[in-house]
């Protein structure tokens, strides 16, 4: 087992309802402090910078003031995902040795420093996206060089239970000759219901649907929707109403709206990441971190090689994604971001420039941004809201 040390210095509702309920939670959340746990990269492998802390949580204020708060270090915890009812945890471990695996710590709250509380080890190389059931009994993560998506049991007070659960193995290859040599799941995303397991693969171009029996964790025969060649699906996320998915693709720099139905996966339309004329003038840009708004409409993707933020709306009538705003990251390399659950704020991770980067943000009636704060938070690589 890991030992955290410190690190150096679907509900019935109309959609106005809905709303209603968001603007008066967004009118109760923006007045609280939140805690944010950033990962941060710690080793390089290949041509991949790294020289973070491990995990560092900094705190935000009702004012838009960003402090450090605690600090603990884990090699490479490359993407973390909250529980509230265990109030942990959970981080990727992403090395190519036998350290690889997914870790449950402590959530931080004030007076309480970040610890480990078991971790899930497997044989799994690379494991760089983890995501919890919405009742909160298993765990999936997907292992980005080996292939792998793994399954656990997470037990009442929030452990990963060894031995338990399915595994599936990624095969295939797609045109890149560099990045799509083999499989690469980027992602394991569990739909709103539970009822099924989503895998975007950036090696074969295809997002796979696995049925999920949620009484013995084991998956199915997968349904795969196949991207265009060469586009490299990353990761994806679901609307509120849960007829829709949002899928960033890596390598093409593309978003697409994908229609849902008991895994059955159709393209409504997909739009380029990048904003036309204004930031991007480089070639080598990649798509990278995508989250969704609170209000469940609205969705941010990051641009590395923009860096840029670029933020879109759910076409109701099945269309491709809406474009809404774009603007610069704050820093190099943004690898991920957050939205406070009051959806006042976001957090820019800019990996190459060491930076966090704090905006306050409105998307409706008229969009805009300010940017508010920064700290110093070296090789950012995931944002992830505690508190």
């Amino acid at each position: 087992m890991f030992t955290a040390r410190p690190a150096l210095p679907r509900s019935g509702r109309n959609d106005a309802d809905e709303n209603r309920q968001y603007r008066n939670l967004t009118a109760v959340l923006s007045g609280r402090h939140y805690l944010i746990a950033i990962g941060s990269y710690t080793e390089s492998y290949g041509a991949f910078r790294a020289h973070g802390d491990g995990i560092t949580v900094i705190g935000l204020s009702p004012v838009g003031k960003l402090d450090f708060v605690d600090s603990a270090y884990l090699p490479n915890p490359s993407y973390l995902a909250y529980s509230p009812a265990h109030e942990k945890l959970y981080s990727t471990v992403e090395t190519r040795d036998g350290r690889a695996t997914v870790v449950a710590m402590q959530a931080p709250r004030p007076g309480r420093r970040l610890t480990v509380a078991g971790d899930g080890r497997t044989t799994g190389r690379l494991p760089c996206h983890v995501d919890l059931h919405p009742l909160g009994a298993w765990i999936a993560w997907a292992c980005y060089d080996s292939g792998d998506v793994f399954i656990r049991k997470v037990s009442p007070t929030g452990g990963i239970e060894p031995g338990t659960g399915d595994r599936a193995i990624r095969k295939g290859c797609g045109p890149h000759p560099v990045r799509q040599a083999k499989s690469h799941p980027h992602a394991a995303v569990f739909s709103p219901e539970g009822c099924w397991l989503l895998v975007p693969d950036l090696g074969t171009d295809e997002v796979a649907a696995y049925p999920f029996d949620a009484s013995a964790g084991m998956l199915g025969r997968a349904r795969v929707w196949r991207a265009p060649p060469g586009s490299g699906p990353r990761t994806l996320a679901f609307s509120r109403c849960h007829r829709h998915i949002m899928l960033v693709s890596e390598l093409s720099s593309e978003v697409s709206l994908l229609q849902w139905h008991d895994g059955a996966i159709r393209e409504c339309g997909r739009v380029s990441s990048r904003e036309p004329a204004a930031f991007s003038k480089r070639k080598d840009n990649t798509a990278s971190g995508l989250r969704l708004h609170p209000d469940g409409i609205h969705f941010g993707v990051t641009n590395r090689g923009d860096n840029t933020v670029a933020i879109f709306r759910v076409n109701s009538r099945d269309g491709p994604p809406e474009r809404c705003l774009a603007f610069p990251s704050g820093g190099t390399k943004p690898r991920d971001f957050g939205f406070s659950p009051c959806g006042r704020w976001l957090v820019s991770a800019n990996q190459d420039s060491d930076n966090c980067v704090l905006f306050e943000i409105g998307l409706s009636p008229v969009p805009f941004v300010r940017e508010t704060a920064q700290i110093a938070v070296r090789s950012p690589s995931s944002v992830c809201f505690v508190a």
